[in-house]
């Protein structure tokens, strides 16, 4: 085992988290940024996310990638919410597909900097081919579908629920 990162904290001691990637990730390069938001523009965020995670494992910042896969699940409840509660069904395609595009731009700078860094160090070793990513793009996007009929299932039951209780307290 080797040490794949080490914190500083305030009172001066260090914590180490210690293990090799796994060996599904050790040999591979990660995928180019722009790869990253073309998954994240056709498969939604949580395989935009995801494929940043694996990406940024492979370049060896484990902690970031940690970070941001509950983000990503985090963001793709709120923007299902906000499509199901406060966007005009007429509107919601719209606003749904502004938001994958914004995706296109926003998860490709959760890991530039890493990239030219592992870059800069690997020369002579090309990213991994976009294309491979799609197996991970395909199960985010099935994530992602999860996660919007389940806020719509609980935005429709409290919508319920008032509105029941409401004719309730009219009799």
């Amino acid at each position: 085992m080797e040490i794949i990162e080490t914190d500083l904290h305030h009172d001066g001691t260090r914590s180490a988290t210690i293990g090799a990637p796994l060996p599904s990730e050790t040999l591979k390069a990660p995928w180019r940024p722009k790869a990253v938001g073309l998954i994240a523009l056709f498969f939604g965020p949580v395989a935009g996310a995801w494929v940043v995670a694996i990406s940024l494992r492979r370049m060896g910042h484990q902690r970031s990638a940690k970070k941001l896969l509950p983000l990503a699940l985090l963001a793709a409840v709120v923007e299902c919410a906000i499509l199901a509660i406060w966007i005009p069904v007429a509107l919601s395609p719209l606003v749904g597909l502004g938001g994958e595009f914004a995706f296109l731009f926003i998860f490709p700078a959760f890991m530039k900097k890493q990239f030219s860094e592992w870059q800069a160090a690997h020369p002579s070793t090309l990213a991994s081919n976009g294309w491979n990513a799609t197996g991970w793009g395909l199960l985010g996007g099935l994530i992602f579908v999860a996660i919007y009929i389940l806020a719509f299932v609980v935005v429709a039951a409290v919508v319920t629920i008032l509105h029941s209780s409401k004719s309730w307290n009219t009799r």
